[in-house]
């Protein structure tokens, strides 16, 4: 099914090698190259991608609030629909293969969130509860993503890893 013909208000845009460029999840859009090359992609929806997600959010936040708010906020749901997920998915394994990527990510948010106004903090006040929720439920022994084995990772969340919001 060809839907080129429908489509309006469309965006060309030409780059040189070494460039890249990042859409927002679930961007409609389409790669031609004139010259082979190397083009690569993230899945949002994958929670092995955390880590992935987690920086790109970090270089987002690194501009914040004078970047694009739309796209940072874009990238910003799109890696708490994911990181709820993991958590509300009742594994606690496969929450703590993805603390690592929350773990890299709070220094950029600690930054971001001192903007009295920022919407970084009505983002992430859901998910920060979500993690407390699973901190006070979760008590077993585990490596964290922040490289401690500790007797028991929900605590030890709670205690190093809470976005104060």
């Amino acid at each position: 099914m060809k839907i080129g013909d429908g489509l309006e208000g469309g965006v060309v845009v030409e780059t040189v090698a070494g460039s890249s460029l990042e859409f927002p999840p679930c961007t409609l859009h389409a790669v031609f190259t004139t010259n082979g090359g190397f083009l690569a992609g993230i899945n949002y929806t994958e929670l092995q991608l955390a880590d992935v997600i987690s920086e790109m959010l970090s270089c987002q936040l690194a501009n914040f609030p004078d970047g694009d708010l739309d796209s940072v906020t874009d990238t910003m749901s799109a890696y708490l629909e994911a990181m709820d997920g993991a958590i509300n998915y009742g594994d606690d394994n496969l929450f703590i293969s993805v603390l690592k990527s929350w773990v890299d990510l709070l220094p950029a948010l600690r930054r971001a969130i001192r903007h009295p106004t920022s919407p970084v903090r009505r983002l992430f006040a859901g998910f920060v509860a979500d993690l407390r929720a699973f901190g006070h439920r979760c008590h077993i022994q585990a490596k964290c993503g922040c490289g401690c084995m500790v007797e028991d990772i929900g605590t030890h969340a709670i205690e190093q890893h809470m976005l104060e919001i």
